[in-house]
């Protein structure tokens, strides 16, 4: 419901130390949700910075597991947050990651969206040759999964694909 405030509030009862330690009693796997569920609320809530800790530590929890699917989605939220905070180079190598992670995984959603994500940051990056051969590969692994819907739409990656092009054309047009 975007009540990212109130859903912040309520998890701070699961932390010994907000918003790095939570309370022992919880497994492994519920520590490393709510740290996913915490960075997520944080960076909507425009706390970026703040978020990145919470962040890590939930791609290193599904990392420890081996848990590819969730991993790839964790590292994409690391790379994220290192782009909003205009850290290119950071986001460059975690977005990376997160394909290795994604390909290792069970879901093909994140193996395109996740190269969608490390598109978005070459293009921020000043690499928009790279950025679209990734969207298009992007789309390929999209339209091999789901033949019904061959363009992207997953996530945000269709936006991230418009954005780019458009980006290019109103350079083009300036």
């Amino acid at each position: 419901l975007g009540m990212y405030g109130a859903d912040l509030a309520a998890a701070t009862c699961f932390f010994e130390k907000p918003w790095s330690r939570p309370v022992a009693s919880l497994s492994d796997r519920d520590k490393g949700w709510l740290l996913s569920e915490v960075a997520f609320c944080l960076r909507h809530l425009g706390r970026v910075a703040e978020a990145q800790e919470p962040s890590e530590a939930s791609l290193t929890d599904a990392l420890k597991r081996e848990d590819w699917t969730e991993a790839a989605k964790r590292a994409a939220s690391v790379s994220e947050g290192f782009l909003l905070m205009g850290r290119v180079a950071e986001a460059i190598e975690a977005a990376t990651r997160s394909i290795e992670f994604a390909d290792r995984g069970s879901d093909p959603s994140w193996a395109s969206a996740n190269r969608a994500q490390l598109a978005e940051a070459l293009d921020r990056g000043g690499d928009s040759t790279s950025a679209q051969r990734l969207y298009a590969e992007a789309e390929g692994i999209q339209a091999a999964n789901y033949p019904d819907y061959p363009l992207l739409f997953w996530w945000i990656s269709g936006f991230r694909c418009c954005s780019s092009i458009l980006r290019a054309v109103e350079a083009c047009c300036w």
